[in-house]
């Protein structure tokens, strides 16, 4: 994952494998919803839990 930060909003980009998502959040919830990203990618978070 990587963001990069402007005046209002924090651009943050997912890689996995050959692609790309990136996508524009609000400035103070850009690591949050890093964290959730990471969470549920790596079977931290209840959702991705079976």
């Amino acid at each position: 994952m990587a963001a990069q930060r402007d005046v209002l909003h924090t651009a943050v980009a997912v890689v996995a494998g050959a692609t790309t998502i990136a996508f524009r959040v609000p400035n103070g919830r850009a690591e949050q919803i890093e964290a959730l990203i990471r969470d549920l990618v790596l079977g931290n978070h209840p959702a991705a839990r079976k």
